[in-house]
């Protein structure tokens, strides 16, 4: 159970990744061509992060379990606090 939990929180973490990637793009009307090159340098960090997670947790016994948890965090992230973290990051970025 505790490698369960601690791959939930790689996933809640992916979250706060992906809404700071959101906020970057609303709040500075990227182009096309930008917001594309910020796209793969998110996924190559989440892919280091789940990496890591795996690594740190099961030494890279990679379990279905892993991939339920993490999507788990995600949904847990985004379904609960993913909306004062946006507004968060709005006003930081407003105050920038």
């Amino acid at each position: 159970m505790n490698v369960f939990y601690a791959t939930i929180y790689g996933g809640i973490l992916i979250g706060i990744l992906f809404d700071i990637n959101r906020s970057l793009k609303e709040n500075f009307k990227i182009i096309k061509k930008t917001s594309f090159i910020l796209d793969v340098l998110f996924w190559i960090v989440i892919t280091l992060i789940v990496f890591i997670v795996v690594n740190t947790i099961s030494k890279f016994q990679l379990r279905y379990y892993h991939f339920v948890a993490l999507a788990v965090g995600f949904i847990l992230y985004y379904n609960t606090i993913s909306k004062f973290i946006l507004k968060f990051n709005n006003i930081v970025i407003g105050f920038i």
